[in-house]
């Protein structure tokens, strides 16, 4: 979640995965839904209040949560999680620690070679790259997949 990220980054005194250990419950508590677009390769997957997004080509977020359990590193493909303004947040984050939280109300998922993401209220979006936040002040995020651009090292099926 990249309010954590956020939060995380304003503590001088501990880094790493503790960072993101301490910030959480706060994060959660301060998240507000947003009004925002997710499209996948041109198509619309959801317009509305969104509470989280998140795209990728791994499975693991702060190294137990699956948010994108069908993610395979070399597979070619982004993977998108959209948890929706109906969703219970910290409720599907902890079922997302095995994947359980695909099947609830308010979850989307997708894949899909290009992703462009909207915040259509005005407010910049609220990102992060890898825990690294992003400070800008922009409100449309496009982000592409470049099948073989990176050796990629992935255990075999």
């Amino acid at each position: 979640m990249a309010e954590v990220t956020h939060a995380a980054a304003r503590l001088a005194d501990v880094t790493g995965r503790e960072r993101c250990r301490r910030t959480p419950d706060e994060a959660l508590r301060r998240a507000r839904p947003y009004r925002g677009r997710v499209r996948v390769d041109g198509t619309l997957l959801y317009e509305g209040d969104i509470q989280l997004t998140n795209i990728g080509g791994g499975r693991y977020r702060a190294g137990h949560h699956q948010l994108l359990p069908r993610s395979v590193p070399d597979g070619g493909l982004l993977d998108i999680c959209v948890m929706t303004d109906g969703s219970h947040l910290a409720e599907l984050l902890e079922l997302s620690r095995n994947a359980a939280h695909l099947d609830r109300p308010g979850v989307l998922y997708a894949q899909g070679g290009e992703v462009v993401l909207e915040r259509v209220d005005g407010e910049p979006l609220v990102l992060e790259y890898d825990g690294e936040p992003d400070t800008g002040t922009r409100t449309r995020c496009t982000i592409g997949i470049s099948a073989g651009a990176l050796p990629v090292l992935a255990p075999a099926p």
